[in-house]
């Protein structure tokens, strides 16, 4: 792949890569490695770290690619035989030459053997402290570098990657594999109560669900959720109309991003769907996981998170508010 021919690609569990502030600025060829924290290693990466710290990274388009360190351990479940790694790397300064830049397009291969390992699955971007965060978050504003880990999926007997761009190497010693302690964020949802209400259309049915989302970023929201619906087996698909975000107990939550942690534990949704009124919802639609509806649609909510939800934005770009 030609370099003339890459998009940016800036691809996470949850979204877009768009906080960075993109302001030009020369490098040199080489460029120091940024600090990282050791003490968040192993003792037995410490010095293989300090090592890699060292490596010259090459400027591609004006940015300098400096690679820290790859991580395994950054994901529970694989594969048989296979397991995954993560190279955590930065990027400075993100100038107007980083545009058709595909991180993606970074290739991995066995440090020891040359062999082909792929490219990476994902980007996932970091703090500065090497902690998952959405790349919309407000921590990144104004930033002009980005740290992430690219993420790759190789055989269990891997003992060192090297990373190519365009058929070359981006740095000059192959990376030991090790634990890092980089977490790498496993989004999932799961629908704790469901009701069936009515809408102001005739044409369509209001259903309500209560939506327990485990490790989603503090920027993200339902609205990317779809509820499958089925008439006469043919299915339709329904964006939701409104939703809200609940505490602990159930009542609304007024809270900005801010006041979160990154990557809270759990966050909890109450969402309104519209489905044709002659359609029965089977399942929630979360990129390509199906997730289980309850059996019932009659459970209750509070007044509260009620009114806060018939005042909530509605999401104009709905299909069946565009149809």
């Amino acid at each position: 792949m030609r370099r003339s021919q890459l998009s940016i690609w800036f691809v996470m569990v949850a979204g877009s890569f768009a906080g960075c502030a993109r302001e030009p600025s020369p490098v040199g060829e080489e460029s120091a490695a940024p600090a990282v924290d050791q003490s968040a290693l192993d003792p037995a990466m410490a010095d293989a770290f300090r090592r890699g710290a060292n490596q010259q990274s090459k400027t591609i388009r004006g940015t300098t690619i400096v690679v820290h360190r790859a991580c395994i351990g950054i994901r529970r479940g694989t594969d048989r035989g296979k397991q995954w790694v993560g190279v955590d790397f930065e990027l400075q300064p993100l100038g107007e030459s980083f545009q058709g830049l595909d991180l993606r397009a970074i290739e991995a291969r066995d440090g020891t053997t040359g062999d082909p390992l792929g490219s990476a699955t994902l980007v996932q971007r970091l703090t500065d402290d090497a902690h998952p965060a959405d790349d919309s978050d407000p921590v990144f504003a104004g930033a002009n570098k980005f740290r992430g880990l690219l993420v790759y999926q190789v055989p269990r007997n891997v003992r060192t990657v090297t990373l190519y761009y365009d058929g070359e190497p981006l740095h000059a010693n192959p990376l030991p594999l090790g634990h890092c302690h980089v977490w790498l964020p496993e989004p999932r949802a799961e629908v704790v109560a469901m009701a069936k209400r009515d809408t102001d259309s005739p044409a369509y049915s209001g259903y309500l669900l209560e939506i327990e989302c485990h490790h989603w970023s503090r920027m993200a929201t339902p609205r990317s959720l779809v509820l499958r619906c089925l008439a006469n087996d043919n299915a339709t698909l329904a964006d939701p109309d409104r939703f809200i975000e609940l505490d602990d107990q159930g009542q609304p939550l007024e809270s900005s991003p801010a006041n979160k942690p990154l990557y809270p534990d759990l966050r909890r949704f109450l969402v309104e769907f519209w489905c044709p009124r002659d359609a029965v919802p089977v399942d929630l639609v979360a990129g390509d996981e199906k997730i289980h509806l309850p059996t019932t649609s009659t459970a209750s909510f509070s007044q509260a998170a009620l009114e806060a939800l018939a005042v909530a934005p509605r999401l104009q770009h709905a299909r069946h508010r565009r149809e």
